[in-house]
């Protein structure tokens, strides 16, 4: 039984029967999806969730009836070979719920196989903030799915041409890769993406806003302490990268220090090209060598 089929069961197993007499249509309707779920096809599952779902139920058995259709629409993409076709699914999939971290998941992996990093940054910080604060009747992430679903995170955000914001999540924090920890998963040593020329400890435009986003996120955070490593890619040796990647470190800080971070407060370390960025595995994503090399330069964050 695949991992999806499993979490499609966990769904199917929330749609608890409304009790009252004047709840029967909607239990009819329940339970009718439910048959539906475990094995029609999926437009006919669609069709009985809008003409027999949506009109009898509101409240809990709408959302949690949603949710399990939503789901359903993850599973069938992981049936499909093609990333466009993947994508529509799981766009078909959130328009009855956002909630299944699963199904932002999912749709990040799709968008990364077409190169759409940005969009996939967006969507696995979604399914973060979906996983943290779990939707009634979804069953509790596995550890090791969460931590992929850090890792992916970060890689796209690293290979995204522009700073994709963090989402807040329900309580108004930085969520995302803002996250402290993720159900019990430390969100630790962060690649951010502060990119800088060639050669150089000058950032980018766009790795100056990374280091906006930094300053923002730990002005959030009540500004604690942290430490900020420098990676360098392969090129090179070893002595000079060592050397830039420590000057890239101290450059963020003194930005973040000219900002009003407190001088005591950072700590900088360069490790060079010693520590390559570890790469998740995404179905149907290969990485050329210049993003992988993109992906070795990073300055990781650890709070």
């Amino acid at each position: 039984m695949t991992h999806h089929r499993i979490l499609a069961l966990c769904a199917i197993a929330a749609l608890a029967m409304p009790a009252s007499a004047q709840a029967r249509s909607c239990s009819d309707a329940i339970a009718t999806l439910r048959d539906a779920l475990t094995s029609a096809p999926l437009a006919e599952v669609v069709q009985i969730q809008r003409n027999q779902v949506e009109p009898s139920c509101l409240g809990p058995q709408a959302a949690a009836a949603a949710r399990a259709v939503a789901l359903r629409h993850v599973q069938e993409a992981t049936r499909r070979a093609s990333p466009p076709e993947r994508m529509t699914l799981l766009r078909d999939g959130l328009r009855f719920s956002a909630e299944p971290w699963q199904l932002h998941d999912a749709l990040g992996d799709a968008l990364q196989a077409v190169g759409n990093f940005a969009g996939a940054t967006t969507h696995y910080q979604l399914a973060m903030n979906a996983a943290r604060d779990l939707a009634p009747g979804l069953a509790e992430p596995q550890r090791v799915a969460l931590q992929a679903l850090i890792g992916k995170a970060q890689q796209a955000r690293l290979l995204s041409p522009v700073v994709i914001a963090l989402p807040p999540t329900r309580d108004g924090t930085p969520g995302g890769l803002g996250l402290r920890s993720l159900r019990g998963v430390e969100v630790e040593a962060v690649a951010q993406p502060i990119h800088f020329l060639t050669d150089s400890d000058e950032p980018t435009p766009e790795g100056l806003a990374a280091i906006r986003q930094v300053q923002e996120l730990l002005r959030a955070d009540g500004n604690p302490a942290i430490t900020l490593v420098g990676h360098t890619d392969e090129r090179g040796s070893d002595a000079h990268n060592d050397a830039l990647s420590l000057r890239r470190a101290q450059r963020v800080a003194a930005i973040l220090i000219e900002g009003g971070y407190a001088l005591g407060a950072i700590r900088v370390d360069g490790r060079g090209k010693r520590e390559p960025f570890r790469v998740v595995q995404v179905p149907g994503v290969t990485y050329s060598r210049e993003q992988r090399l993109q992906l070795d330069r990073r300055v990781e964050l650890l709070r």
